[in-house]
């Protein structure tokens, strides 16, 4: 196994870990695990850790990341101490493959909503196949209309051009050459959700919310957006949706 695939793959896990840590208590941690949109599996190798009896991961393609080889997974597992065995992990489009309803005692969303084209049904999805009493746990950062909504942070610093997709000169501003074609189209799939559209989709489903972060706005965030307002398209979008970074959500499916 080349060793970048850990070290690009430890933050990963250690973000997913954090997140269960945090979120589920660890009583309800146990049965089934599923990810939707697991990327390279860093959340299963993390629910294994946490005592999830099985844990099964979905994705649309595992060559997302030139670094991860699907054929490496069962030595990352070892290299963790969980049993390959117990991890699944399937190639595919979460709106077309079907999953087993009612199942899984944790759904995670992790990073994840923003980049499908409809997030109310991805949600519908996710919250049928928890289990009674199970969790539906959606958790991403930053939604779109946040200031680094864009997700090209490195090509466009928070500090200097906030909002950048927002400016009257994005057209111009994507066109710079460091965006490789790979973070362009990622750009493109971004999809518009916020907060309280996320919120209304789980409580849609049948689910009760039992955990949730909702950004508010900082002083130095305000300060920023009063100081790039002249350069941003802002006509029909509700200010309060720029400062809308991270959202948490957790549901549980009644018993």
């Amino acid at each position: 196994m080349n060793s970048r695939l850990l070290e690009e793959f430890e933050p990963r896990r250690q973000h997913a870990w954090n997140k269960l840590e945090w979120s589920i208590p660890a009583e309800d941690r146990h049965g089934r695990f599923l990810d939707i949109g697991c990327g390279c599996g860093s959340g299963l190798v993390a629910a294994l850790q946490h005592g999830f009896e099985s844990a099964t991961g979905i994705d649309r393609s595992f060559k997302e990341f030139h670094w991860f080889d699907i054929c490496e997974f069962d030595a990352v597992c070892n290299a963790y101490g969980v049993s390959a065995a117990r991890a699944t992990l399937i190639e595919g489009d979460a709106f077309a493959v079907t999953l087993q309803p009612h199942a899984y005692q944790c759904v995670l969303l992790l990073d994840s909503i923003e980049h499908v084209p409809n997030p109310r049904r991805f949600i519908d999805i996710a919250a049928r196949c928890a289990a009674p009493g199970g969790y539906l746990f959606i958790d991403t950062a930053p939604l779109y209309y946040s200031k680094v909504g864009h997700h090209l942070w490195s090509e466009f610093p928070p500090e200097t051009l906030p909002w950048a997709h927002l400016r009257r000169d994005w057209p111009q501003l994507r066109q710079d050459p460091r965006i490789s074609a790979w973070s362009s189209e990622r750009f493109d799939e971004l999809n518009k959700v916020t907060h309280d559209q996320i919120r209304n989709a789980v409580l849609g489903a049948g689910l009760k919310i039992v955990g949730e972060h909702r950004d508010e706005p900082l002083p130095a965030d305000v300060e920023l957006l009063e100081r790039h307002r002249a350069d941003l398209d802002l006509e029909g979008i509700d200010s309060g949706l720029l400062f809308e970074t991270w959202v948490l959500l957790v549901a549980k499916r009644p018993p």
